[in-house]
């Protein structure tokens, strides 16, 4: 394989710049699965479909001279070993690090007007630039929403220039609806640090937030468990009590990224029970989420999930936007709608709800224009008759939608909330947000991206929201302070994905594999993985820990796990020359791996003993390389399941 760059070839760059690469092949090859843009050896995009081009903001660093680089990853998991670069400088007079100071704020949505209700389109994972996208935004066009729900994941890391290109700018993509679009942060974000593109593109949003338009009260939440709480002694689960508790509105809906109840490949988020309780506690109507790229409706559920017509929430996953679907992998009583990968053609599409003053209709309609399901729901705090049944979706004409916004409260100040987001960059962030009684937003991370530039983050406290002279009306946000890896209480299993993870080879002694999305072990040549975990959320050694890791191939032999007393190691810095020694016993084994594309557990109970970092060494006797997928990925990251 060749890899080059055709635009550009170098030189001075200035502004918005499109870059392309192609990649040449020959001899017994796949093809490309994809390609990954690096900027000075930082992650900056992932690219999955010909051609490969993208646009770079590049008045989003500080001026100076770049290496622009990109590899293939290929169908097999085979990363390319030499990467294309070129050499670039960026000239736009910008001399210090960017800042993004800029407020968030809820979007309410336009106003349907005339006694109508309210359209809401919900989905996630889907800005990701593929042609499947395109579609599913080509149809929730042709419905002319009021408001969107993004649920989460924009792909590969959620990195700003991802998040400028996948989600958009200009009205391109999503950006189409850039002023209607409330979001929830998805896992995607965080799986190349800390998720400051997230933070960024949406100017400063706080973790959790929430606000009312017509007689519907929404609240958004962070699902990411070892990043922001969620058990009931944590801020955000705090803070959702004394929303719900001050809340008026006869209807509730509430949405994250990871769904507490599901079927499907990426499994259910045990650590949003609470959470779960507490809105079926206050008569919550409807729970959305993405994460698994299927379409699941369950019956309506009491706080310890069992069916309940009366008091129960009924939960949706519409991980259906874009990027690929998934296989349903399991079945549940409570289950009554499902579309996944056996269904033809597949089912990318979006939730549709038809929000009235005290019952939802809701459609989950196809990219083929098919309505696959359709219902009611009641509102449990409202009165009234009860409905009538939906009209059926018949998608007509070319969809074409111009946002206007005729229903947003007087701010002040008001906040910038522009189509193409100015002085935005993956700052350090060192907010420190002090609670007190006028609430405001600040955004909740906190952690220091490793990759350069590294500007200090300084937001601008964030204006009290106060409607005026508007028929809707929108929360206040409550400040948080800064979060810390958070774990489920005691007593239920905690799930952590690494900190880091990377492998090295003894062929190329020299070479960082950090930003590989496969961990490979080897005999010959010898070829070592290396996986850290910070532990959090133990008062003592745990009763059971395991290691789940996603094997891409087979092995008859499989896979040794050792301790490492070395934890000082960096993911983008560790070469075979520079690695720890594998200094401690034997933790565990895999034994053979029969099936490729599974998860595998091993027991390591012996290395954890309390909090802390713990650093893994994966290993093999085989002479014939393992891949296992590693935390770049997302979904299928290595896994420290410990049971309290």
């Amino acid at each position: 394989m060749t890899l080059c760059f055709t635009t550009p070839t170098g030189g001075s760059l200035t502004g918005n710049v499109t870059v392309t690469a192609s990649a040449s092949l020959s001899g017994s090859s796949s093809g490309v699965q994809h390609m990954i843009f690096y900027l000075n050896n930082a992650y900056l995009l992932t690219d999955y479909q010909s051609p490969y081009t993208f646009t770079l903001p590049t008045n989003q660093w500080v001026d100076g001279t770049y290496t622009l680089a990109v590899e293939a990853l290929m169908p097999d998991g085979f990363i390319t070993p030499n990467r294309a670069s070129v050499t670039v400088i960026f000239v736009n007079g910008v001399t210090t690090p960017p800042v993004n100071s800029n407020s968030f704020t809820p979007a309410l949505g336009t106003n349907p007007g005339n006694g109508n209700p309210l359209v809401v389109v919900a989905g996630g994972d889907g800005a990701s630039g593929e042609n499947n996208v395109a579609s599913v935004i080509s149809l929730i066009s042709s419905w002319n929403p009021n408001l969107l729900l993004y649920l989460g994941d924009v792909y590969e890391k959620g990195s700003f220039t991802e998040f400028f290109n996948y989600y958009g700018t200009n009205s391109q993509n999503f950006s189409k609806f850039l002023a209607i679009t409330d979001p929830t942060i998805g896992n995607h974000e965080y799986t190349n640090g800390p998720p400051t593109g997230y933070f960024n593109y949406w100017n400063n949003i706080p973790n959790y937030y929430s606000f009312t338009s017509d007689n519907w009260h929404f609240i958004s939440l962070n699902s990411i468990s070892q990043f922001v709480g969620t058990s009931t002694s944590s801020v955000q689960y705090q803070w959702l009590a004394q929303d719900l508790a001050t809340n008026t509105a006869p209807c509730t809906i509430a949405f994250w990224h990871e769904p507490l109840y599901n079927v499907g490949p990426e499994g259910s988020q045990s650590n949003m029970q609470s959470i779960w309780s507490l809105l079926v506690q206050d008569k919550a109507d409807i729970v959305l989420n993405g994460h698994d790229h299927d379409y699941q409706r369950w019956t309506p559920l009491d706080g310890s999930g069992k069916p309940n017509a009366t008091t129960g929430v009924t939960e949706f996953i519409v991980g259906t936007a874009g990027h690929g679907i998934q296989t349903i992998t399991n079945t549940d009583s409570r289950l009554v709608k499902e579309f996944d990968a056996h269904t033809r053609p597949e089912p990318f599409g979006a939730l549709r709800l038809r929000l009235y003053s005290n019952h939802a209709v809701y459609d989950f309609i196809s990219t083929a224009g098919t309505v696959l399901d359709t219902g009611t729901i009641n509102c449990k705090k409202a009165s009234g008759a009860t409905p009538t049944p939906p009209p059926t979706f018949t998608p007509t004409g070319t969809p074409t939608f111009t946002p206007t916004v005729s229903n947003t409260p007087t701010l002040t100040p008001t906040p910038t909330h522009t189509s193409t987001p100015t002085n935005i960059f993956t700052p350090t962030l060192t907010p420190t947000p002090t609670a007190t009684p006028t609430p405001t937003a600040t955004s909740a991370a906190s952690k220091t991206p490793t990759n350069t530039p590294t500007p200090t983050f300084n937001p601008t406290p964030t204006p009290t929201l106060a409607a005026s002279n508007t028929p809707t009306t929108i929360s206040t946000l409550t400040p948080m302070p800064t979060p810390t890896p958070t774990s489920t209480k005691v007593g239920n299993p905690i799930t952590l994905i690494p900190t880091a993870d990377a492998y090295v080879n003894s062929s190329s002694p020299t070479t960082n594999f950090g930003n590989s999305t496969a961990l490979r072990v080897d005999g010959s040549p010898n070829l070592h993985s290396y996986i850290k975990f910070n532990v959090q959320g133990l008062s003592r050694a745990p009763s059971q820990a395991t290691i789940r890791l996603f094997f891409n191939s087979t092995s008859t032999t499989g896979v040794n796990i050792n301790g490492v007393s070395n934890t000082s190691w960096g993911e983008t810095t560790i070469t075979f020359n520079n690695a720890p020694a594998i200094d401690g016993p034997l933790a565990g084994s895999s034994g053979a791996v029969k099936t490729a594309n599974t998860f595998v557990s091993i027991n390591v109970t012996s290395l954890v003993s309390g909090n802390g970092t713990i650093s893994i060494a994966v290993t093999t006797t085989s002479s014939t390389a393992i891949s296992m997928a590693s935390r770049e990925t997302g979904a299928d990251a290595p896994q420290l399941v410990i049971t309290p």
